[in-house]
């Protein structure tokens, strides 16, 4: 293969590491082998230990695939001395000690500084705690307890505004303890004056979450001096009135028959004369004063251009505005430095007792960086510092990353791409990244990547020239500090020969008015899929929006066409959640008659609206009704729920509610059974917020309405098992995939509405406002927003576009807008596509899908290798299928429950019920007991992730393919920190995991077909059940099936293996396989000690 155009950055890229390269890495261009090059360079060419290297990634995901990638890289020249690059091409390492330097780095991997910016900031803080402010001991808190305390932090200033409203002392301890240079009672008087305005919790909660982890830049927030108080006084009116007087009386002409005359400025004289006339100290004039801007006037008439007064009517009436708002203006100001300060003491609490937010870390390192001595110990230890997906950065990471690395030429390494900034919603700022490439262009440090390794010539060339234009479209001004910089388009070259393929659709009806944009969309991403000559698996519909995913997947699946999303279905937008949601509210808030009317309407009580019209009647009319009248037996239940839950915390409410009304029962259908998880989220929500708060119901549920809002909700969980089915996600979920083949969605669509508060630009003050009326800076800020949002708008259509390896269909059909009867629209919709109709020839680059794709094609999933898999699923949906007819006190259970649980009549008919059929029998196993100690469930959760990690490795039918201990150690290390295993047993764990991969029996069934955390649904006796099988495997001699289970007990117990074997035996009947054996492996004396029985003995 010839190399690419770029050849001489990437080899500077690998070899040169005395040079600080900024890296400008165009989609596809192989960025991330050029850094394991780069690393490998220095580690193995030049000895540098992995301990003085920094990779920082933006996800933990790309810091696991660069980990594994350097894995496997030290694993080749430990062994060889070489390392296979992409293609054919292998480098090779001469320095004598190449093996020895692979083998040392391999050692240190685990503990590698590969990692997120937060990751490695906290690895600072806890090298220096003393210098950082903070206990010697940190503890760390994830993103969902940071949710909760958070919006219980918002609470808490809520509960202060209320006081200082209600002038109880304890505010005015706490404000003086704030110390916010304020007086008191202009404190109270501003939030008076903010509440008649129309101020809400709302208005409070929304600032304190988004100043709460910001609290690292709030100093300018905090130190910006309060707007004065002007008043529009008689002598500002006097001197517009003699103003406008003065055009009257120098006009040359006659005005008096003049449009701007009599519809602007004889008006706006006689209401300043009565205005004038009322002598008052000071005045409101309302809005319809007469100073808006129009069109009339004669020039002749007026000897200027009527313009020039009626933009100086403008300036006037904002003059009178911004004094009669003068007061509103303090008192937000007031309000904006009152949270603030808030904030940044909350942080300074949580750096005291060392329990420390994801963003906290950032900003204690900050500080920490700027210690002279700090700052030279880590510059003299760090080599290099690598930081990957640069575009995505603010001025806080960027400083960090130069303190240690100033005047260190090839300490830093920067790799990013400005067109793939997509981020802004989570801090990051392109101008950040543009500022710093104008420096590395002047220093001689910019390399630019323009090979692109993924897509085909007609994807590449077709980007090339849509978004070439389209990024030179973003409005922008270079010699306006408050403007986005403009990001500059560098054109891919396309390194794959193969052709591809590129359309962009429209139907003519569009064009006529007749076509309704969604509905031919959908119809253009059908057409789309069933004319793509692909598994469905490789295709790709990419969204802008969550809701917008959820329609595609709709649709799609109409027409027959299997379709799953990623990420899209929020826990708390599911309409299963907010049935249970609506409860927890009519328990929360029982003097609220409208919540409890949607509670006992809505699925779990059921209660009809005739019903409740009923029972509504009789209470008003003062009938009896009858006790068993729905109505009142769902109201009477609804009582007790309440009653009871006064004793509990929020877990013990949900985790009631859920039992009490058999949700899971209700969810066990075929058709819903896959809202149990979300369900599960919810109680498990439920647990962590009463583990992490002592708050009640009414602050769960203020939580649960963050959970529905934009990025910041919790998904469903997916698990992506291989179904042949269309993937459809938002495009900031596809970042760093590719898919063969791509489809743009949504883009009929409203583009994204620019967000009311944010920091300045230049000042980094907050800035936000309230009904119509902001902070100094606001108008600014909004201007910002506007054109930043475009540029980024413009910046993930180019992220979905370069997803696409061989196909890129893009469907455009919005609406025409702007015609008349007589004069057709020929102006596209302001939509997410609107970009795209700026940048093409409608006539030219615009196809009408029915002459392109066959209307007769079908789209069939393709044939599975793991077919035996299909019919499982297959199997144990259809125990399911007739449950519609349930019992209300179905319960889903699950196998391990039924197993281990204790007696009781639900439980009791369901073993008769096995034992009358011959599936369920008992056991007569000894005792025995194992070498090793109990080590608890964590314990046996990375043991069965890293069994079912190898068990999906591939063909183990060679002796040579089974794991070195290194390998496995890696794998356990990595596992154990994602589930939190006390470090001291992870060379336990790895031990176990050893000896299953190296038994006998667990060699043969990965070298027979095979399938690892086999989920399985079913019911039995009325009952839903669930459950996983750990390992089900095809027995070489019979070809039947085998149920294998991992187990990690140190005593085993007659009853504690009938249980195990109890529940396999649920597995085996549920699965409705031919089963062989079922088997239970046990680690003793560093063998897997099995024990067998067939499925029904």
């Amino acid at each position: 293969m010839s190399n690419p155009a770029d050849q001489t950055s990437r080899d500077a890229i690998i070899y040169d590491t005395n040079t600080s390269y900024f890296v400008e890495a165009g989609a596809g261009s192989g960025k991330t082998a050029l850094l394991v090059e780069r690393i490998l360079t220095l580690l193995i060419d030049e000895g540098v230990p992995l301990s003085s290297i920094a990779a920082i990634t933006f996800t933990v995901k790309a810091a696991e695939e660069l980990t594994n990638r350097l894995r496997a890289a030290f694993t080749e020249i430990a062994e060889h001395g070489t390392f296979s690059r992409f293609g054919d091409e292998v480098r090779t390492f001469d320095h004598p000690q190449a093996k020895t330097r692979a083998e040392q780095a391999l050692a240190a991997l685990p503990g590698a500084a590969i990692e997120t910016l937060h990751s490695f900031c906290l690895r600072l803080i806890r090298m220096y705690p003393l210098e950082a402010g903070v206990p010697p001991q940190i503890t760390t808190v994830d993103e969902i307890e940071t949710s909760f305390a958070t919006v219980n932090r918002a609470d808490a200033v809520i509960d202060l505004v209320d006081r200082i409203v209600s002038d109880d002392p304890t505010a005015q301890d706490a404000l003086a303890e704030l110390n916010l240079g304020i007086p008191f009672e202009n404190i109270k008087e501003s939030i008076a004056i903010l509440t008649e305005q129309g101020l809400k919790t709302a208005d409070i909660e929304k600032l304190v979450l988004f100043m709460d982890p910001l609290w690292g830049v709030l100093d300018a927030t905090v130190a910006a001096p309060l707007p004065s108080i002007q008043f529009l006084t008689r002598a500002d009116l006097e001197s517009a009135r003699r103003e406008i007087q003065e055009w009257v009386d120098l006009a040359p002409g006659d005005v008096v028959e003049d449009k701007l005359f009599q519809v602007k400025v004889d008006p706006l004289i006689k209401e300043l004369d009565r205005l004038i006339a009322e002598d008052k100290p000071n005045y409101d004039v309302p809005a319809a004063l007469g100073l808006r801007e129009g069109n009339a006037g004669n020039k002749t008439i007026w000897g200027v251009a009527p313009k020039t007064y009626r933009d100086r009517m403008k300036e006037i009436g904002a003059e009178f505005e911004r004094k009669i708002n003068s007061p509103i203006v303090r008192s937000i100001s007031v309000l904006r430095r009152l949270i603030a300060t808030i904030v940044r003491d909350n942080a300074q609490a949580r750096r005291r007792t060392g329990k420390l937010e994801y963003h906290d870390m950032i900003f204690l390192a900050d500080e920490l960086v700027q210690i002279d001595y700090v700052r030279q110990e880590l510059s003299e230890n760090y080599r290099m510092v690598a930081v990957d997906e640069f575009q995505d950065t603010d001025g806080v990471q960027l400083r960090i990353v130069d303190a240690i690395t100033a005047g260190k030429p090839g300490h830093r390494f920067t790799v990013g791409d400005p067109k793939q900034s997509i981020y802004r919603f989570r801090g990051a700022n392109v101008n950040t990244y543009l500022s710093a490439r104008q420096q590395a262009e002047k220093r001689g440090e910019l390399l630019q990547l323009t090979a692109n390794f993924r897509s085909d010539q007609e994807v590449v060339e077709s980007v090339n020239a849509i978004f070439g234009e389209m990024f030179a479209s973003v409005e922008s001004d270079e010699n306006d500090p408050t403007a986005p910089l403009t990001v500059p388009y560098a054109p891919m070259e396309a390194s794959n020969s193969d052709s591809g393929f590129v359309a962009m659709l429209r139907r003519p009806e569009m064009n006529s008015g007749a076509g309704v944009p969604e509905l031919c969309e959908h119809a253009d991403i059908i057409s789309a899929v069933k004319n793509a000559e692909v598994a469905l698996s490789d295709i790709a519909v990419l969204v802008a929006k969550n809701e917008t995913a959820l329609g595609v997947q709709k649709a799609l699946r109409e027409h027959g066409i299997p379709a799953i999303t990623e990420g899209a279905e929020k826990v708390y937008k599911d309409p299963e959640v907010e049935e249970l949601i609506a409860v927890l509210r009519a328990i929360a808030d029982p003097a609220n008659g409208f919540v409890e009317v949607v509670a006992l309407r809505g699925l779990y009580f059921g209660v009809s609206d005739q019903d409740l019209v009923e029972s509504h009647r009789a209470r008003r009319m003062g009938s009896e009704i009858a006790e068993d009248h729905p109505a009142i037996v769902a109201a009477e239940h609804l009582k007790k729920l309440r009653k009871r839950a006064a004793s509990m915390n929020v877990a013990q409410i949900v985790e009631m509610v859920i039992d009490e009304l058999f949700i899971l029962g209700h969810l066990a259908r075929p058709e819903t059974v896959e809202k149990n998880p979300s369900i599960r989220r919810v109680l498990d929500d439920a647990h962590a917020f009463t583990n992490a708060t002592n708050a009640g119901l009414s602050s769960f549920l203020r939580w649960a309405e963050t959970q529905t809002e934009g990025f910041t909700g919790v998904s469903v969980p997916v698990l992506d098992d291989g179904t042949d089915a269309v993937r459809i996600m938002t495009i900031h979920a596809s970042k760093g995939r590719e898919f063969p083949v791509v489809i743009l969605g949504g883009l009929t669509g409203e583009k994204d509405r620019t967000i009311s508060h944010g920091l300045h630009p230049e000042t980094g003050v907050v800035e936000f406002g309230l009904k119509g009326i902001g902070t100094d800076g606001l108008d600014e800020f909004k201007a910002f927003e506007k054109l930043a949002t475009m540029g980024e708008n413009v910046r993930k259509l180019y992220v979905a576009a370069t997803r696409a390896k061989h196909q890129l269909i893009i469907p455009l059909e919005a609406k025409l807008t702007g015609g008349t009867p007589t004069k057709p629209a020929t102006t596209y919709a302001s939509t997410q596509g609107k970009y795209f109709y700026d940048s093409l020839n409608p006539d030219k680059d615009l196809i009408d899908p029915r002459e392109l794709f066959s209307a007769d094609a079908v789209a069939l999933p393709h044939p599975r290798p793991q077919i035996d898999a299909e019919r499982i699923r297959a199997t144990y949906n259809k125990n399911a299928k007739d449950a519609e007819a349930e019992p209300p006190e179905m319960r889903l259970l699950t196998a391990t429950y039924f197993a281990h649980a204790e007696e009781t009549a639900q439980l009791a008919a369901i073993r008769q019920l096995g034992a009358d059929e011959g599936w369920l029998t008992q056991t007569t196993e000894s005792f025995f007991k194992t070498d090793r100690e109990a080590r608890g469930q964590t314990f046996g959760t990375v043991v069965h992730e890293v069994m079912d990690y190898f068990a999906k490795q591939g063909d183990r039918s060679d002796t040579d393919t089974v794991p070195e201990t290194d390998t496995v150690l890696n794998v356990v290390t990595t596992v154990a920190s994602i589930n939190g295993l006390e470090p001291d047993l992870i060379d336990e764990a790895s031990s176990i995991v050893e000896t299953f991969l190296n038994s006998e029996i667990v060699h043969a069934a990965f070298a027979a077909p095979h399938y690892s955390e086999v989920p399985i649904i079913g019911t039995l006796a009325d009952t839903a059940f669930e459950g996983v099988i750990d390992l089900l495997y095809q027995d070489e001699t019979t070809g039947r099936w085998v149920i294998a289970d991992y187990k990690t007990d140190s005593v085993v117990t007659t009853q504690r293996i009938n249980e195990y074997f109890t529940q396999l035996q649920v597995y085996a009947h549920l699965l409705d396989m031919d089963v062989c054996r079922l088997e239970l492996l046990f680690v003793d004396g560093g063998v897997v000690r099995c024990i067998t029985r067939g499925p029904s003995d």
